[in-house]
C-alpha cells in the first residue's frame, strides 16, 4: 500500500508539473507563427518529460518521437525544412483542407449537444448561425448551395460526420471521441447546461478559425 501512495504521490507531481508548464508556455497570445511554433515546441517537450518519468517501457518511444517532433519546429524557426514537413504530393481530389475539418467538428459537437434537447439539427443550425456569424469562415466551398447558407453547411457537417462520409481521419476519430463524452455527459442535462456547452464548443470552434487565419497570413520565406 505504502509503495502504490508513493507512485500515486510521484504521478500527481509530474502531472502538476506539466500542467504548471502548460499553463506558462501558453498563457499569452503568440504574436506570430514562429512564437506559436516556439510554444508548441515546449509543449511537446514537457509532454515528453513527463512521459519519461511516468510511462511504462512500451510508451517512452513516444517522448522520443514527441521530442522529434519538438527539434522539427526549432528547425523550421531557424529556416531549415525538416522532412517530416515536406508536403507529400497531393491527392487528385478537392477535399478541404485538414484543419479545416478539424475545425469543424466542435461546430458538430455543439449542434449535436442542443438536438439532445427541443432544437432539430436545422434549427441548432440556424441558433448557433444567429449567435456566431463568424462560422461562415469554415465554408471553403464556392458556387454551391452549401456556400450561400451557413446554415445549410453546418447541417450537412453533421450528416457527414455522422454517416462516416468524411474523409479526414483526424476529424473523423476527434468526432467520434466528441460523440462518446456527450453520450456520457447528456443525460438529465436541461436545456440551459445544454447552451452553454454548445457556446463552449462554438466558441472553440472559432479559435480554431483564427489559428488557421494566422496561419495562412504568416508571411512567407523568400527563397
Amino acid at each position: 500500500m505504502r509503495a502504490r501512495a508513493c507512485a500515486a504521490a510521484n504521478l500527481q507531481r509530474a502531472f502538476d508539473g506539466l500542467a504548471s508548464k502548460l499553463e506558462s508556455t501558453y498563457e499569452r497570445p503568440a504574436p506570430s507563427v514562429a512564437d506559436r511554433r516556439k510554444q508548441d515546441e515546449e509543449a511537446l517537450i514537457a509532454f515528453a518529460n513527463f512521459l519519461e518519468q511516468t510511462a511504462p517501457g512500451r510508451l517512452i518511444h513516444i517522448g522520443d518521437r514527441l521530442a522529434m517532433l519538438a527539434q522539427a519546429l526549432r528547425d523550421t524557426n531557424k529556416g531549415r525544412r525538416p522532412p517530416m514537413f515536406v508536403p507529400t504530393p497531393p491527392l487528385a481530389n478537392r477535399a478541404d483542407p485538414g484543419m479545416i475539418w478539424i475545425a469543424r467538428v466542435p461546430v458538430t459537437r455543439a449542434i449535436e449537444t442542443l438536438c439532445g434537447g427541443d432544437y432539430s439539427r436545422e434549427r441548432a443550425a440556424e441558433w448557433a448561425v444567429q449567435e456566431y456569424p463568424d462560422l461562415k469562415r469554415l465554408i471553403t466551398e464556392s458556387g454551391s448551395t452549401r456556400s450561400k447558407s451557413v446554415e445549410k453547411a453546418i447541417v450537412s457537417w453533421c450528416n457527414d460526420f455522422a454517416r462516416g462520409d468524411v474523409k479526414n481521419a483526424e476529424a473523423a476519430e476527434l468526432y467520434a471521441i466528441g460523440m462518446g463524452k456527450l453520450k456520457a455527459w447528456a443525460p438529465n442535462r436541461d436545456d440551459d447546461q445544454r447552451e452553454r456547452e454548445a457556446r463552449r464548443h462554438l466558441e472553440k470552434a472559432l479559435y480554431l478559425c483564427a489559428e488557421i487565419a494566422a496561419l495562412k497570413s504568416a508571411p512567407k520565406r523568400s527563397r
